[in-house]
């Protein structure tokens, strides 16, 4: 599948799904594979650029923050991804934050949206010029200054300071996903997209590289044509990319395994120091023994304009908790984001209800307002109904519209709610043969840790259509 004309952000999957892949290397193959795989990596050294920077130990103990950044350059890739000359230069569309933990059991990898308007620090472009510091979209920093420029706008952001880089451009993403023999994803349907040339049924699909680059690219086949949504979908990939890495069908094909290291490698540009065989080796042994369960993906906190989804800012409050906590080496758990349908109308203990039963089961109504009460609502009492009910109701006057509503939310909205005129402030749930399910809301308070939640992460042949990620 070829993609012509369309500029899309790349999104740069491959250099996590190498680190995940080395994180279950035994080792025994520590000599063999990365010293042949660190003599493939290109590195390029910006330190003139960044100014005085803390020591890298070799053997690395405490947390890292590594700052891997795609470049969607077509300099030597032909024709496919664009027209000679352009973006000859080019530009980082896709860049993720991974913070490694000092105790070594989790990773967080932070999407920092191209779009976002940022303040760019002062930076030295290729010529060697140094220019001014500008307010602009993020992902400008790399067009202006390259590797360099984007590190100091995002030490400038968040206070965090980035012990390496890495850069990947398109034929690297397209030679890992064929080299892993395709990744499976879930399509959502149907995908015709002229300007990404990309065309796939909906369903199970496995995509070989060129397709993988499309589907992870496309901002106009699916999704609302912004950015915030294709990296959410991007991220999806991601995953299904880390099941198939820790398959059993990769782990234990050493061809296989080989290639898609080895593929990685002739695609990167890194500082000098994650690019040496002795730092590679040192970062390997010291991640050896995390679970790729423990690699979690977030997008940074941010808040976005109603007028145009492609122009974004930090959200302030949570974006400094954020980036205060990786500083600190400290857990983040992102806040939940309830929809309408999960948000009561007015508070629930204000809700007071009458439960009927209308049915010949003895006890109906009786359950159903135990499980009430334990949401929260108030239970004015229970009885039996004069009515023989079939299907359950709700029964309220227009001045209770409010309680009723937020009643109808916790039974899952699927009941009537009837009108009537009444002077009573309790309303009237009338329960029927079909039963009530209570669903209640989500308590926050209660939420259980990320880092507790199983991730999918077994054998590839797990259907990722049936894995919420």
């Amino acid at each position: 599948m070829m993609i012509r004309g369309h500029r899309p952000s790349l999104v740069l999957l491959s250099v996590m799904s190498a680190f995940t892949l080395a994180i279950t290397l035994v080792s025994g193959l520590f000599g063999v594979v990365l010293r042949t795989v660190a003599s493939e990596v290109k590195t390029t050294d910006i330190s003139d650029q960044l100014g005085d920077r803390p020591a890298i130990p070799a053997s690395p103990k405490g947390p890292l923050d590594i700052l891997i950044m795609g470049s969607d350059t077509r300099a030597g890739q032909g024709r496919k991804y664009g027209q000679p000359g352009y973006y000859a230069t080019g530009h980082s569309d896709t860049t993720l934050l991974v913070h490694i933990y000092e105790d070594r059991k989790r990773v967080l990898v932070v999407s920092i949206p191209r779009d976002t308007i940022v303040r760019i620090p002062e930076c030295y472009n290729s010529d060697g010029d140094l220019l001014g510091s500008i307010t602009s979209r993020f992902n400008y920093a790399f067009t202006r200054g390259g590797p360099g420029c984007t590190i100091k706008t995002v030490e400038s952001i968040t206070g965090i300071t980035i012990e390496h880089f890495a850069v990947l451009d398109f034929r690297g993403f397209t030679s890992v996903v064929n080299a892993l023999g395709g990744v499976e994803v879930c399509i959502p349907e149907d995908v015709n997209d002229n300007k990404s040339k990309l065309f796939i049924k909906a369903g199970l699909q496995t995509l070989n590289g060129e397709d993988s680059l499309a589907y992870v690219r496309t901002r106009f086949g699916l999704g609302d044509g912004g950015d915030i949504s294709r990296i959410s979908r991007q991220q999806d990939f991601l995953k299904s990319m880390v099941r198939k890495i820790t398959s059993s069908k990769v782990l234990l094909d050493p061809i296989r395994l080989f290639r898609t290291l080895n593929e990685v490698a002739k695609s990167l540009t890194t500082d000098p120091a994650l690019g040496s065989v002795e730092q590679m080796t040192a970062l390997v042994r010291s991640v050896a023994g995390i679970n790729p369960a423990q690699i979690r993906f977030m997008t940074a906190p941010i808040s976005t304009n109603p007028n145009d989804r492609n122009t974004v800012v930090f959200s302030t409050i949570e974006a400094n908790k954020l980036w205060t906590a990786l500083a600190n080496d400290q857990g983040y758990e992102e806040p939940i984001v309830l929809s309408k349908e999960q948000i009561p109308d007015v508070p629930v203990n204000t809700v007071s209800v009458t439960v009927l039963n209308g049915t010949t089961i003895p006890g109906a109504a009786t359950e159903v307002a135990n499980r009430l009460e334990t949401e929260g609502f108030k239970i004015a009492g229970t009885r039996n109904s004069e009515l023989s009910v079939e299907t359950s109701f709700i029964r309220a006057s227009e001045n209770q519209l409010p309680q009723a509503r937020t009643l109808a939310k916790a039974l899952g909205n699927d009941i009537e709610i009837q009108i009537q005129d009444s002077r009573s402030n309790d309303i009237k749930l009338f329960v029927g043969t079909n039963k009530v399910n209570v669903i209640g809301f989500p308590k926050i308070e209660e939420k259980e840790s990320t880092w507790q939640q199983p991730q999918p992460t077994g054998s590839d042949e797990r259907n990722p259509c049936q894995i919420k990620n």
